[in-house]
Order: C-alpha cells, then sequence, then structure tokens
C-alpha cells in the first residue's frame, strides 16, 4: 500500500528534558498549510549580509499500530524560487546540533536543464550556486533520483519517475554562473527514462533510510543482586505504538515489593505506580489535538523468572526450568524503545545581497510503501 499524507507527520526536535544539549523528538507538529512552519521569513539585514542555519526535523510514521514503512525515500520535492538555498543532510535520532556543523553528504532539488524524450542515459540539471559542484553536492555517485513534472507528490496531473545513477563518475560539473550550476547525471547500466519530461521538471537526489517502524530492544531484569535476566522469552506485556514509541533508555525500578518508578534516560522520571491486575500505561504529552497516547504499554507479572544457579547450562536454554521469584526493592526492569521516524537536518542559505521574493518557499517529501 502506498504511503499517503494521513500516515505521516512532521516534527521539529526539541531539546531532551534531561540532557538540553541533545536534541529529540518534540511536540510541535509542522503544519502543511501553515506560513513559516519551519523558517522564518528572512530579515533586511540577513538579506544583506548572508546567513548558514540548519534545523532539525522529524519525519513520524502516523499509525496506532505497528506497520512498517518500507522504501522510504525522503527528498526535497521543490526547491525555493527565490534566491536563498534550502539542501538537507541526515541526522541521527538523538544528537546535537554538532552533527549539522559536521555534515558531509547533502541531498537537494533542482531542475531539468533540458527536456527528456524518454531515451537518455544522461541528465542534465541545473541548480543553486550552493547546490553544486563548490557547493553541497547535492548528486553523487549511486544517488536514487525522483524526476517529477508533478504540482505535489501524488498529484494525477504530471509524471515522476525514480532512477539510479552509476556507481562511478555518474555526475560531471559542467560550468558555473554568478548564481547556478549545471551537471550532466549519468544513469546506472540498465536504467531507463520511460517518460518524456518537459525542461523545468524538478531533478531531486533521494535519501534511503531504512525501514521505519517503531521497536523494543534490550528487553531484561536487574535484580538487586546485580543478576541480569534477559526477557527474551516469557514475557509479553510490553507493546507499543508507531504513534506512541520515542526514542529512550527505559527503567522501571521496584522501590517495593510491588511498587515501582518509571523513568528514561531523556525523558526524566514520568510516573510511579503499584502492581495490578490491570496494565500499567505511562503516557507522553498530547501532540496538537490528539488524544494521549503512550509511549509504552506494559503489563508486569507478579513474579518473574530466574535460572536456578547462574550459568546453568541445564537451564540456561529452557526457560520452563526456571525458578519464579518475587519482585524485591532494587530490581529493574529495563529496555529501549525506538520511534517510527527518521530525522534530517534542514539548512537554509542565504547568500549576501540577496533579493526578496514574496512566495519564496520550499517542499520536503517522503514516499514509501506501508506493510
Amino acid at each position: 500500500m502506498t504511503i499517503n499524507s494521513n500516515n505521516i507527520k512532521w516534527f521539529m526536535a526539541e531539546p531532551s528534558p534531561e540532557v538540553p544539549s541533545l536534541l529529540v523528538l518534540g511536540s510541535q507538529e509542522i503544519l502543511n498549510w501553515e506560513k513559516n512552519n519551519v523558517w522564518p521569513d528572512v530579515e533586511k539585514e540577513e538579506r544583506k549580509t548572508g546567513s548558514e542555519s540548519s534545523k532539525k526535523i522529524y519525519i513520524k510514521v502516523n499509525s496506532y499500530n505497528n506497520a512498517a514503512l518500507i522504501c522510504p525515500k525522503v527528498f526535497i520535492e521543490t526547491p525555493t524560487l527565490g534566491d536563498d538555498c534550502i539542501v538537507f543532510s541526515v541526522a541521527t535520532l538523538v544528537s546535537t546540533e554538532k552533527e549539522a556543523c559536521e555534515a558531509k553528504r547533502f541531498y537537494g532539488a533542482g531542475y531539468l536543464h533540458k527536456g527528456l524524450l524518454g531515451d537518455e542515459s544522461i541528465v542534465r540539471v541545473e541548480m543553486d550556486k550552493e547546490s553544486g559542484k563548490n557547493g553541497h553536492q547535492i548528486f553523487r555517485d549511486g544517488d536514487l533520483v525522483r524526476i517529477s513534472s508533478q504540482s505535489m507528490v501524488g498529484s494525477p496531473i504530471g509524471k515522476e519517475c525514480f532512477v539510479r545513477l552509476a556507481p562511478k563518475d555518474a555526475v560531471k560539473w559542467l560550468f558555473l554562473s554568478a548564481k547556478r550550476s549545471v551537471a550532466d547525471l549519468k544513469l546506472a547500466e540498465g536504467e531507463k527514462i520511460e517518460r518524456q519530461f518537459y525542461r523545468w521538471s524538478k531533478v531531486s537526489s533521494c535519501y534511503e533510510p531504512a525501514t521505519i517502524q517503531a521497536a523494543i530492544s534490550e528487553l531484561e531484569v536487574r535484580t538487586a543482586d546485580q543478576d541480569i535476566i534477559p526477557l527474551t522469552k516469557g514475557f509479553d506485556g510490553l507493546s507499543i505504538t508507531n504513534y506512541g514509541a520515542i526514542d529512550d533508555d527505559w527503567v522501571i525500578e521496584f522501590t517495593g515489593r510491588k511498587s515501582f518508578k518509571c523513568s528514561g534516560t531523556l525523558s526524566g522520571l514520568i510516573g510511579i505506580g503499584e502492581l495490578k491486575e490491570d496494565s500499567v500505561t505511562v503516557f507522553n504529552p498530547v501532540r496538537g489535538t490528539d488524544v494521549f497516547c503512550p509511549f509504552f504499554l506494559i503489563k508486569i507479572p507478579w513474579m518473574y523468572k530466574a535460572m536456578p544457579a547462574p550459568g546453568s547450562e541445564v537451564a540456561e536454554g529452557n526457560p520452563e526450568l526456571w525458578l519464579e521469584k518475587e519482585w524485591r526493592k532494587g530490581d529493574v526492569i529495563a529496555f529501549k524503545t525506538q520511534s517510527a521516524t527518521c530525522a534530517i537536518w534542514e539548512k537554509r542559505i542565504v547568500p549576501a545581497r540577496t533579493g526578496s521574493f514574496l512566495w519564496n518557499n520550499v517542499v520536503v517529501a517522503i514516499t514509501g510503501n506501508i506493510e
């Protein structure tokens, strides 16, 4: 099933409550129809002197189940019409602004310098000078490239195709003017552009992240006696959704035989509770106008299973032989959750002495398939 806009939400990053230097998934949703939803207007003084700045953006699979977004592709669908330039680099899910400063690979978009009849192996592309050879070099060997004459992703009017560039010597930079750069892109062997595209059709380099899906890992019990017991079998009481999961290392620490507290390395203390027959739910903040949705849902058993003796070869591969033990003060359930997101750093370059343009905007998009 192809992705649609209801499956995806975009969020600004924000400082972690516990480690402010780290930027994590925030609660501020980026709405498509809002003006200046990511970037403010360029002020007169900024246009005069020039500037460079970066903002971290999260792209989130917006589903209450755990469906995977497979073969995702992130790209700039429409470059800016003004003299400024927007490119992006890949961000890790938890990172500092230093990551943006140290980025070496950037993605962006330009336009066909001449039309395509459908049988070419070379695509000539025109782009901002800042995107070209002496700038961010948005096209590289082996890139997946999108060519589109659509006004927006999924539009019934216009065409699009994805083609792969050659793995070596795919980009030949031709010439540079005061504001523009031009390059020839060589397609990989066997790649074909099976449709015709007029000049000024959009050409984008694509970032191809791994499958996007919320995940749980490293689930284990750490006893008060410092034993570590992986909970790989016999424990099915922990679940997450793409919508609610965030990136954090969680600890549920027992403060008594039935009482516990829950905290995350990045989120801090988020709840206390007691063992009950029903599931224990820990909620995250409201996102926009949506209802509460838990970071995770956990049903803690009254007892946990442990091997009769550490290192017992007989019991190690046979959890049914393990002994049931009651929780004690100091016992811990630990695990990690990963959000159903990928993250990018958008970078805006405003050259010195840039002119003003009223309807200037950029469109960043993602496409893929829901499994």
